[in-house]
């Protein structure tokens, strides 16, 4: 069952994808599906092609990226870890470059007002920059001429949200930044408003945490400065560069629980290539499992497991993550999260794995729950 396709240096940074036939159960009939590859590297914009990338190559790494030193800490316990969003870190502040504003080369400037505030946090004790998750996004547009932020006028978002209530009101000046109205609505009085303008940016304003994974070993792209390929990979490395230099150890947030969708879906890439496989169903109706929020992977699975090995492996060698905090670490066996730790620990001695162990459904088998964690 294991397909191997050999080319050369013609496919070097080229675009692709998939095409695959399979007998999908949603469709009850055979398929041929055009399908990105769950183990991509690189990007186009918006997740639309896989790209073929050597992460090896030279011009993927920033000056110094081969000897930076890396901060260490002698035990878990001495691990003070501050949790932040890459976008949020920088987005509004004016001492950051008007161009890294959200961006991972934020955290390059060095003499920036939050960079500065990770200074002082690193000299009072803190260890640890944990940022929320920053691999591919689903729900981000990535295209900047299709999102607005607080500095686009009120006509900028009627052109990609005509249906909003607000794009209907003629007493507001369609040339009115979307910060200054925001800023004018009482926040007592017209608090309405001001949530009614927040839902209509929704899905266009480039706002969102992360935990929506599209695909899990690829940086995400409106975090770079051109989401087209290979920036991304270098400006992610350039980032956690810097925090080491900062003095702080960086840990990725990791959702490896669920993915944004399965079946025949347009931003479905396990369940095309292998369906039916990487997904958890329930045992009597056969529905896939929606616990942790949204379509349910199933560690259980050998190449799932294996497939979060080999992501964890890629992130720890690849972007020097120092820890991993798992979301819904919970859904995954004990048996997994312990082999997953030895698997980066002889690559990395002092990787940190931490995460959510919440009581799930019991579904038969020992969960990764912090009192079945105790001691491991």
């Amino acid at each position: 069952g294991i397909w191997t396709y050999t080319g050369g240096s013609e496919l070097d940074r080229a675009l692709y994808r998939f095409e695959v036939t399979v007998y999908h159960p949603k469709a009850e009939g055979l398929q041929v599906l055009l399908v990105t590859d769950p183990y991509s590297v690189s990007l186009s914009t918006n997740s639309r092609f896989s790209q073929f990338v050597n992460l090896n190559d030279d011009d993927l790494k920033p000056d110094g990226w081969e000897t930076q030193t890396i901060p260490t800490i002698a035990n878990f316990e001495d691990a003070v870890i501050y949790e932040g969003s890459i976008r949020d870190f920088s987005v509004r502040d004016a001492s950051t470059t008007a161009a890294n504003r959200g961006k991972y080369l934020a955290f390059t400037e060095m003499d920036s007002a939050p960079v500065m505030h990770l200074k002082k946090l690193a000299e009072k004790g803190l260890t640890h920059f944990h940022m929320l998750p920053a691999n591919d996004i689903a729900t981000i547009e990535e295209d900047v001429s299709k999102t607005v932020d607080m500095s686009s006028t009120l006509a900028a978002l009627c052109k990609l949200n005509k249906s909003a209530p607000i794009c209907k009101d003629a007493s507001v000046s369609q040339t009115m930044t979307l910060g200054d109205l925001f800023a004018s609505y009482d926040p007592i009085s017209q608090a309405g408003k001001a949530q009614e303008l927040a839902e209509a940016m929704r899905g266009v304003d480039q706002f969102n945490w992360g935990y929506d994974p599209y695909h899990f070993n690829v940086p995400e792209g409106s975090y770079s400065s051109n989401p087209e390929g290979v920036t991304r990979i270098k400006e992610m490395r350039a980032m956690n560069m810097a925090l080491h230099q900062v003095g702080l150890r960086v840990a990725l947030d990791v959702v490896y629980n669920h993915t944004n969708a399965s079946e025949l879906n347009g931003k479905s890439v396990f369940d095309k290539v292998v369906p039916g496989y990487y997904h958890r169903y329930e045992v009597d109706s056969g529905a896939i499992v929606r616990e942790t929020c949204c379509d349910d992977t199933e560690p259980r699975n050998v190449m799932m497991e294996k497939f979060m090995e080999d992501s964890l492996i890629q992130w720890a060698t690849q972007y020097k993550f120092d820890s991993f905090r798992f979301d819904i670490m919970s859904q995954a066996t004990k048996s997994t999260m312990v082999r997953l730790f030895d698997a980066v620990k002889a690559i990395d001695a002092d990787t940190y794995f931490y995460g959510e162990g919440w009581i799930k459904a019991d579904r038969g088998y020992e969960q990764a729950t912090q009192a079945n964690m105790a001691g491991t």
